[in-house]
C-alpha cells in the first residue's frame, strides 16, 4: 500500500450521525477518533464521494422526516470534516472539459460499464467508480458483501470500521487510540 487511501462508504457516515443506527457507537468512534484524528491522517488519507452527500441527506431525511435536520447535518459534516475527509468528484477528461453534455454522456457510459462489470446496484456503482478512478487502497463499509466482487477485482482491501481499527490503528504509535467501552469497536 503506497498512499494509504481509505474510502468511507455512506453507511458508515450515516451510522455515525444517527443515534438509532445499529452501528452508531462504533461508527461515531471511527469518524471522531480515527478519521478526524490529525495523527492518524499522517498515515492515512480518508475519502468519500460527492455521491455520498445526497445519499446522506436522503438517509437522514427518510429516518427523521425533518428536512432542516437533513440539511443541517449535511452542512455540519461538510464544514467540520473537510480538513480530514476529502470529497471526491468524478474525473473529467480534458477532452470533455468544455462540453457538459459530452462529459455527462461519457460519465453515464462509465457508470454503466462499472455496473455491468462489477454487478453493483446504482449507488454502489457511483462509489465503485470513485474507487476505480482514484486507486483507493482500503474501503470501509458495513456492507462488505456488497463490494466483495468489486474489491477482489480492483485489489482493494474491504474492512468494517472495527476491522480497520484492529488491523491498522492499534499498531500506530499514537496516544489515546484505545476506544472507551461505550465506543469500543
Amino acid at each position: 500500500m503506497d498512499d494509504n487511501k481509505v474510502y468511507i462508504d455512506t453507511n458508515v457516515i450515516v451510522s455515525a450521525k444517527l443515534e438509532d443506527e445499529k452501528q452508531h457507537n462504533v461508527s461515531k468512534y471511527f469518524i471522531e477518533n480515527i478519521v478526524l484524528n490529525p495523527k492518524v491522517n499522517r498515515v492515512f488519507r480518508f475519502y468519500t464521494s460527492i455521491f455520498t452527500l445526497p445519499e446522506l441527506a436522503s438517509a437522514i431525511y427518510r429516518r427523521t422526516k425533518d428536512e432542516d435536520r437533513a440539511y443541517s447535518m449535511l452542512w455540519r459534516v461538510l464544514k467540520t470534516w473537510s480538513e480530514y475527509l476529502t470529497v471526491l468528484s468524478p474525473v473529467i477528461p480534458k477532452r470533455y472539459s468544455r462540453s457538459t453534455r459530452k462529459w455527462i454522456d461519457h460519465f453515464i457510459s462509465k457508470l454503466i460499464k462499472v455496473a455491468v462489470e462489477y454487478g453493483t446496484p446504482v449507488m454502489d456503482s457511483f462509489h465503485t467508480l470513485m474507487l476505480e478512478e482514484y486507486n483507493i487502497d482500503i474501503l470501509i463499509t458495513w456492507n462488505k458483501k456488497d463490494f466483495k466482487n468489486v474489491c477482489e477485482k480492483l485489489k482493494i482491501e474491504v474492512l468494517t470500521p472495527e476491522e480497520f481499527f484492529e488491523k491498522y490503528i492499534k499498531q500506530l504509535p499514537i496516544e489515546d487510540h484505545t476506544p472507551t467501552k461505550q465506543h469500543k469497536p
